[in-house]
């Protein structure tokens, strides 16, 4: 049977039009609550309408005062660029990553920034320990652990700038 069912699939099944389908979808920056979800969404509206298949893109509000399955939204989120770089010392001064190239290197949720601030590097960061004999206030952390804690323990607790990771 399952032999029977492969081989349907087979006769159906484009290579060539998935692999477009997917670079059509892959060119949205798909992030929770932002418009190019959206408009990701409503891509594969459109492409299953062209199937002959009937579609709809549901919305929630994107707003820090709803609650979905018992879980807080967060505000629609978007962002149009964004840079980091090294500036000192001068010789290394370099581009470290672009959203432009790399949409990313960005951490969802991100917020505004303009800033130059040094870079401190903590391991893991997401204990109130790992900050001992660490001043991390006014600067960015470095870090390879989970943004939401080490955000609660650098940002929220100890006023570093931002987090990279």
């Amino acid at each position: 049977m399952y032999g029977t069912i492969l081989d349907a699939l087979r006769k159906r099944f484009s290579a060539a039009a998935a692999k477009e389908h997917i670079g059509g979808l892959i060119r949205f920056h798909r992030i929770q609550a932002s418009p190019q979800m959206r408009q990701a969404a409503h891509y594969c509206r459109d492409l299953l309408g062209s199937f002959g298949l009937d579609a709809e893109v549901l919305c929630y509000p994107a707003r820090t005062d709803a609650r979905f399955w018992g879980m807080n939204t967060f505000q629609e989120w978007e962002c149009r660029a964004a840079r980091l770089e090294v500036i000192t010392p001068e010789k290394e001064a370099r581009t470290l990553a672009d959203y432009r190239d790399t949409p990313l290197s960005v951490i969802q949720r991100s917020v505004a920034l303009d800033a130059e601030a040094e870079v401190v590097i903590v391991e893991d960061g997401t204990q109130p320990e790992h900050y001992e004999g660490v001043e991390v206030r006014g600067k960015f952390v470095l870090t390879d652990a989970m943004v939401g804690e080490v955000y609660r323990q650098a940002v929220v607790e100890r006023g570093a700038v931002g987090i990279l990771t």
